[in-house]
């Protein structure tokens, strides 16, 4: 909820503390803040929110109860388009809110601005007119990861790959990598975007250490990965192990062997050292 506040010219009270001080009144800490209650509002959606649902409200909350709310001094804007958005406007004097409610969804992935205008009163003063700017979601979200998360016997010649929902933009060297999990260092490759920004992998330059832990993370943020209204990407990463599974390279007893002593030592032969085997 973003809050702002008003400027007000009690001129009535100004004079009349200008008289007090003339006729050598004395003016308290308590008389000033009388003199002068500033008119504040907070409103909903934050100026500046993203990820705003298409069914949202805007709400004016004021800090002293006030007139002159309606269709035209509490207005929303499409801000793109120009064009405004069909509302009921409704204001509550017990809670002090003012609500502006659509009459259908509001498109999505779309920045909206709200604006209050002077027209609203509190008593005989006029509210600043107040604007602020929002922006609607869904944000945009993962729908497909390669490797597959926690993923074991990944070819070292591997890409890296994420699919989002909607097309987005960010993303580079810096936001998509992929990390030696052993070494901390980031394998070099290139970014490359595809499906109308949809699919991004990486290429690495070269093959990837077998046997080894790497962690993919796509960064999400206003400055990151985000789609192309500003909605950022929620940060994701995962990891996997590269290595191709052993194979067995050799054997002293063939397949359907027979008149095989029971005295033979089975010996089998892989291609890496393996762990696990027991009687």
């Amino acid at each position: 909820m973003t809050m702002f506040r008003a400027r007000l010219r009690r001129l009535s009270t100004i004079s009349a503390i200008s008289g007090m001080l003339a006729a050598g009144g004395i003016m308290t800490a308590g008389s000033a803040s009388a003199a002068v209650t500033p008119l504040t509002v907070a409103v909903s959606p934050a100026h500046g929110a993203q990820t705003i649902g298409v069914t949202a409200n805007v709400l004016a909350t004021f800090s002293l109860n006030v007139t002159g709310v309606d269709s035209t001094s509490f207005t929303l804007v499409d801000v793109a388009a120009g064009t405004s958005v069909v509302a009921t406007v409704t204001y509550d004097s017990t809670t002090r809110v003012a609500k502006l409610d659509p009459t259908s969804n509001l498109a999505a992935d779309k920045q909206f601005r709200a604006t209050l205008t002077s027209a609203i009163r509190a008593g005989s003063e006029n509210l600043v007119t107040t604007t602020w700017t929002f922006t609607t979601g869904p944000a945009p979200a993962a729908m497909y990861r390669w490797p597959l998360v926690e993923s074991r016997g990944v070819e070292p010649w591997t890409i890296a790959q994420v699919s989002f929902n909607e097309a987005v933009t960010g993303v580079n060297s810096a936001t998509f990598t992929i990390t030696n999990n052993s070494t901390g260092a980031v394998v070099p490759g290139l970014v490359v975007g595809s499906s109308y920004d949809k699919v991004w992998r990486i290429y690495p330059t070269a093959n990837l250490a077998e046997d080894t832990w790497y962690t993919v993370k796509a960064v999400g943020g206003v400055s990151a990965i985000r789609d192309l209204a500003g909605n950022p990407f929620s940060t994701i990463q995962w990891r996997f192990l590269t290595g191709l599974a052993p194979m067995m390279s050799s054997r002293n007893v063939s397949t359907n062997a027979v008149g095989v002593p029971v005295s033979t030592t089975l010996d089998i032969g892989f291609t890496e050292t393996i762990i696990g085997m027991s009687t």
